[in-house]
């Protein structure tokens, strides 16, 4: 049976999410998880903090590294326009993939501006395509739900073991509200989810501020979620230990 999860922000989504799993012999299949106000808050960044000292003693990478993958925030706020983002992004990615085992497989957001499926240089770009299809989803006749960016490449992702765990994104037009929903095929808890919450926030508010929409609702659905194989349980319970107390669900 599939669960849901709806936290505030990134990090309590996050926070409620991985209780839930440490209670449920460390994993659930179908978890739906909703954040409510996917911008970043000062609440978020004791979270990052928490769990950023658990990665980095294990050689792993931080969360801020993770959520680059998704969408590199830094790299787009000081490109001048949405090509110049794109072209320093594709003249460094190579550097990007050999800097991490993680990445050699791929990465996300390469992926979202040069789908490899598609031979047109153009229409390979799916984030800018999509941003110029947002731009006019408000008029008459605008479509709401016609939204769609893949990261999964029939073909090519023969065993997508490690690469990729993201499956696709999904964009939505709520008024004038911009919704984003992720699919995973696998997503593990401590090394990556959070930074993934993160980056997918950043990339819908990039959407959003381009295509003139304000921001909704962000849902991510992990057909398999899990707390990572090699987190010992007592390593798991330090970590929940040092993350802010949880509200009261209301």
């Amino acid at each position: 049976m599939a669960e849901l999860v709806r936290g505030a922000t990134a990090g309590e989504a996050w926070h409620r999410s991985l209780a839930l799993l440490a209670t449920n012999d460390r994993q659930i299949f179908d978890l739906l998880v909703e954040v409510v106000d996917p911008t970043m808050v000062e609440l978020d960044r004791l979270y990052i903090a928490a769990l950023d000292h658990v990665l980095l003693s294990r050689g792993w990478q931080d969360t801020q590294s993770v959520a680059n993958t998704i969408f590199p925030a830094g790299l787009a706020r000081t490109s001048r326009t949405r090509d110049r983002l794109y072209a320093r992004y594709l003249a460094m990615h190579r550097g990007l993939r050999r800097a991490s085992k993680k990445n050699s497989k791929g990465l996300y957001f390469e992926r979202l501006i040069r789908y490899p499926l598609q031979p047109d240089e153009a229409r390979a770009n799916q984030l800018e395509t999509i941003i110029r299809a947002l731009e006019g989803a408000r008029s008459p006749g605008g479509l709401y739900h016609a939204y769609e960016l893949q990261i999964f490449c029939p073909g090519k992702d023969l065993r997508p073991r490690g690469f990729p765990c993201l499956s696709s994104i999904s964009a939505h037009v709520d008024g004038d509200r911009l919704r984003l929903s992720a699919t995973y095929r696998n997503q593990y808890y401590i090394q990556k989810a959070l930074g993934n919450f993160i980056g997918l926030a950043a990339l819908q508010q990039f959407i959003a501020d381009h295509a003139g929409l304000e921001l909704g609702t962000l849902s991510i659905h992990a057909f398999h979620a899990q707390i990572d194989p090699e987190a010992s349980a007592g390593q798991v319970a330090t970590l929940m230990a040092s993350l802010p107390n949880l509200r009261e669900e209301q």
